[in-house]
């Protein structure tokens, strides 16, 4: 209670609660909290949310609004369109279907899906068991797929039949599999084999009962090398107040660093949008993917995008009125490949908010998206953008407004909003204001990652400063004296040339604007004949000749 009057002070806090009423519905908050409170019971609703425990009132809640939004659309996969009230059915036959071969706590079910229904069926299914869900690549295959599934250990993996041959070829080295469950009709099953509407068809439609925790977690290795499986179950064990071990800060500053990472809604304007539907492109296995598929946990819809066609994402936009997309440089790149008279064909006005992450965006492209989505019936510019990890969570964030009246911002991946931030420079000490530093990322995420049994052996990448424990990303870039960053490179790509720091994403930049280069990677060669081109890269001068004359 002490906290309270601190939060209620935070522009995040009521932007959060905005972006909750204005996604449920004025009309539906009432309906919804009555409907939390019947299943829980009041007494013990209002005890578990003094004691900050959430395990039975957030599934509850949950629960409550998927029945007071049962008739919206919640998921349109392909050509199939599922009510809330249909996912639920779904969702629950899933989950005791699960129940029903012997997964429980703290058991966990891989996933090896396309974009579909599935995904998000099995997402919230295998979370009322308490089972978490590896999220595995679906390019994977041979050793490299059983050892992906290894480093889990889980019970049972479910996956497209388009995988079958692939996970019969690494069945024999995941031991720790004993149920497949294969989503997709198919005319003949392999032994031992699920079919997965035959197991929802098999199962109850009751609400399961288990241990509810949510199923979120995916794999990392961009800083590390070796991916490893980050596991988000202590994050929400100590969210829901079910894990023996504390968050290492004070209850306060643990809401504080809560409250930062989820005002990533109202900042992505997620409050002001009247009909959130998100266009879902990018693989959900992928961890910045989720940002797409986070309107659908406050009532949006999600429009699940098989594989990425850049023409048939434009349509699609047209056609379901999308709102909201996530997605990565790649992605825009294509798009703005496309034909001039392939994209005039199509209406982009329903697009409020466009989230770009996972690489750095070119600004040429930041640029391109803007113009051709205001060309195509935009009302304002719909580019964000935001800076993180797997295992912070989001740090910065970049809005329109922030680049409206000062283009040169642009060229950062926004200001820290989301969490908090130290920059060291080549001494250890704090950077200056645009001073090249190793970034140092402080979240909701890394205070439990800082826990033993979160995660594989993070140690090498979490650092302490002054007390404190920051997640080093390996990242160089600095920060303007309004705190927005610009990055600049990796610490092991750095390129080191007469002790000058080169930073191959400035090279990158100046080569991107050349209207043949789709993509571009620096990288440093050990040759004395190169210093003198990269020498002139450094400094910006002639880049494109440059690249004509070597």
């Amino acid at each position: 209670l002490k906290a309270l009057p601190d939060l209620l002070r935070m522009e995040q806090t009521w932007g959060l609660l905005a972006t909750i009423v204005r996604q449920w519905g004025i009309e539906n908050v009432i309906p919804i909290l009555l409907g939390t409170v019947r299943k829980t019971g009041l007494i013990h609703g209002v005890t578990d949310l003094l004691n900050f425990k959430l395990d039975k009132l957030f599934p509850n809640l949950i629960v409550s609004m998927w029945n007071t939004l049962e008739n919206r659309e919640a998921i349109i996969s392909g050509d199939k369109r599922f009510t809330f009230k249909k996912y639920e059915e779904r969702v629950f036959r899933l989950g005791n279907g699960l129940k029903d071969i012997g997964l429980t706590y703290p058991d966990k079910v891989a996933v090896m899906l396309f974009n579909s229904n599935h995904y998000i069926e099995v997402m919230y299914g295998s979370s009322f068991l308490g089972c978490a869900n590896p999220a595995i690549n679906w390019h994977l295959s041979g050793d490299d797929l059983a050892d992906a599934v290894n480093r889990s250990k889980p019970k049972a993996m479910i996956f497209d039949k388009a995988f079958i041959n692939t996970i019969i070829e690494a069945k024999d080295k995941m031991p720790d599999v004993k149920n497949f469950i294969v989503v997709g009709e198919t005319n003949e099953l392999p032994k031992g084999f699920i079919a997965y509407e035959e197991m929802l068809d098999k199962s109850s439609n009751k609400m399961p009962d288990g241990k509810f925790l949510f199923a979120l977690n995916p794999y990392t290795g961009g800083t590390t090398g070796i991916p490893k499986s980050i596991n988000y179950y202590d994050a929400f064990s100590t969210i829901f107040g079910t894990s023996i071990e504390k968050p290492r800060v004070s209850f306060l500053e643990f809401l504080i660093l809560l409250n930062k990472q989820f005002s990533m809604f109202y900042y992505f304007n997620a409050h002001k949008i009247s009909d959130l539907r998100s266009l879902v492109i990018a693989p959900v296995y992928h961890a910045g993917a989720l940002v797409g598929v986070l309107p659908f946990f406050f009532g949006g819809t999600l429009v699940m995008m098989k594989k990425f066609n850049a023409e048939e994402a434009l349509s699609l936009i047209e056609k379901e009125k999308i709102s909201w997309i996530f997605t990565v440089p790649t992605i825009l790149q294509r798009i703005l490949a496309l034909d001039d008279s392939i994209k005039q064909k199509y209406n982009l006005g329903s697009i409020d908010t466009l989230i770009s992450a996972a690489a750095p965006c070119p600004v040429e492209v930041k640029k391109g998206i803007n113009d051709l989505f205001l060309k195509n019936n935009a009302i304002k510019n719909i580019f964000y953008e935001y800076y993180g990890s797997a295992e912070t969570g989001l740090i910065t964030l970049l809005q329109p407004d922030d680049y409206k009246n000062n283009p040169e911002r642009l060229m950062s991946v926004g200001k820290i909003r989301c969490g908090e931030m130290k920059i060291l420079n080549t001494e250890g000490k704090p950077a200056g204001i645009d001073e090249h530093g190793r970034i140092h990322n402080r979240t909701m995420m890394t205070v439990i990652l800082s826990y033993p049994g979160s995660r594989e052996k993070l140690d090498d990448v979490l650092i302490n400063i002054d007390g404190e424990e920051y997640y080093d990303d390996g990242l160089i870039g600095y920060l303007d004296k309004d705190n927005f960053l610009y990055l600049t490179g990796r610490e092991k790509e750095l390129i080191i040339m007469g002790g000058v720091n080169v930073y191959p994403v400035e090279i990158e930049e100046k080569i991107l604007k050349h209207p043949l280069v789709v993509d571009v990677a620096v990288i440093g060669i050990p040759d004395k004949d190169q210093k003198r081109l990269f020498g002139k890269f450094f400094r910006g001068e002639n880049a494109i000749e440059m690249l004509k004359e070597n």
